[in-house]
């Protein structure tokens, strides 16, 4: 028995020497941890630097006002070619998309019929003016025979005289002085009769001067009945492709093409009642207030979508006179554009620019210092804690990379132009001040105010 558990405990040695070799090395491996931790410094947050940032004041400057708002192209003619005679298509004598000429023979209707019924009315007015000679020869005829009448009266009346006379002194007989008058008596008859013919004769006159009048009026009718078998362009401009085709029956009043006058061109525009009174009370160049007659000598400027500025210039060429549109709060205005290279098309989506005078000590900012959000366009500035602050603006005219602020800055305020992304209101920042250099020239970029040509109009400012 002592045997066996001798061999039980000879086998179990080796193991428990191994384990507590393992106990030891674990032991020491935590003591020597334990003692490097206690020689570090605990972790403390460490906040980031502020971040950098480039602000400057704004740039003080005078600059012109400008009215800009968004504007339709309309031709100034437009001109629907209808026929104005039936009949069927002989001829197109022009090429769709190209200019044509007033006066311009568009299309050639049949002509035959209407030679014929041309042809009649003068044979027409051939006969009416036979009828007039005869009825004037007539008249000369009754006239002398009306003379002849009068001198028979005459001779008639003395010798009846005489006849009487010698009857009562009873020279002669009865029966001769009864001769003697039923002679007088038939004198004069016959120049009864004789005015009764002029009468006739003066009547035939008047009906054959009428139908003299009306061979005339048709034989003008059909003139100009043949005359609108040309059918032609009735204004100066670029024509539209053709409504008929050759051979197809046409009437009156059949609409043929179109002829548009883009040379010169209008574009229509509103402006809100605030830019109203500024038009209003803008002054011209002689120092008197405008009137409404004046608005004329304002120019205008057109730009396009796409256009690097505005590079079409006119002038103001109407204001609406039945005011202010009371549903919209806004004035409808129109200026004029010369257009001889056919670069505007009517009903184009346009900018149109009108200056109106100047605005004294304006506050300009670089564009890229701007920034908008669902409330509107705003600058963040420093405070005196070196602390970022938002500011809510108003947005003018763009002068180069510079652009107006009409309301919401001083000119004390520093503007954060660079690093608007890591700057956060209420936050302090690292500022680098520059100076800001200022370009005279506006140019096309649009403003807080400006829309494209595809959004929404504007509501009028309160």
């Amino acid at each position: 028995m002592f045997q066996t558990l001798n061999k039980v405990r000879d086998s179990f040695s080796p193991v428990t020497a191994n384990h507590i070799s393992l106990q030891c090395f674990c032991l020491s491996l935590t003591l020597a941890t334990l003692c490097a931790s206690g020689c570090q410094k605990p972790n403390v947050y460490q906040p980031p630097p502020p971040p950098k940032v480039t602000v400057a004041k704004p740039v003080q400057q005078t600059v012109d006002v400008f009215l800009e708002e968004n504007g339709q192209t309309e031709a100034v003619g437009r001109s629907e070619v209808r026929a104005r005679v039936q009949g069927f298509l002989e001829k197109i004598k022009f090429e769709p998309g190209k200019d044509v000429q007033a006066g311009d023979v568009l299309y050639v209707i049949e002509k035959e019929e209407y030679v014929a019924v041309r042809n009649g009315a003068n044979a027409e007015l051939a006969a009416a003016n036979a009828g007039l000679q005869s009825a004037t020869a007539s008249i000369k005829v009754k006239k002398a025979d009306l003379i002849a009448a009068e001198v028979k009266v005459e001779a008639s009346e003395s010798e009846f005289r005489r006849q009487d006379q010698l009857y009562k002194e009873k020279v002669v007989s009865k029966s001769v002085w009864e001769e003697s008058k039923a002679i007088r008596d038939g004198a004069l008859a016959s120049r009864l009769q004789a005015k009764a013919a002029i009468d006739a004769a003066v009547a035939n006159k008047e009906t054959a001067a009428a139908n003299v009048t009306r061979a005339k009026a048709s034989l003008q009718k059909a003139e100009l009945n043949l005359s609108y078998t040309d059918v032609k362009a009735l204004i100066s401009g670029r024509i539209a492709n053709t409504q008929v085709k050759l051979g197809n029956l046409v009437e009156s009043g059949t609409h043929l093409t179109t002829i548009i006058q883009r040379d010169p061109i209008w574009a229509n525009f509103n402006i809100d009642e605030r830019h109203l009174l500024l038009l209003v009370n803008e002054k011209n160049e002689t120092g008197e207030k405008s009137s409404e007659y004046d608005y004329k000598n304002l120019k205008a400027f057109l730009q396009r979508a796409g256009d690097d500025g505005f590079p079409f210039e006119g002038h103001l060429d109407y204001i609406d006179q039945e005011g202010v549109d009371q549903g919209t709060g806004t004035l409808k205005l129109r200026a004029v554009f010369k257009n001889s290279a056919n670069q505007l098309f009517p009903g184009l989506f346009v900018r149109v620019r009108v200056p109106i005078g100047k605005l004294e000590n304006a506050l300009l900012v670089p564009e890229k210092a701007i920034g908008r959000d669902q409330s509107g366009a705003y600058l963040l500035v420093l405070d005196n804690e070196e602390k970022v602050a938002r500011k809510n603006v108003t947005l003018g005219t763009k002068y180069g990379e510079l652009i107006v602020i009409e309301q919401g800055i001083e000119a004390d305020d520093r503007v954060v132009i660079d690093g608007i992304q890591r700057a956060r209101p209420g936050s302090k920042v690292d500022a680098e001040s520059i100076t800001l250099t200022f370009n005279a020239k506006p140019n096309r970029d649009e403003t807080e105010q400006q829309q494209s040509p595809d959004s929404p109009p504007q509501k009028p400012e309160q």
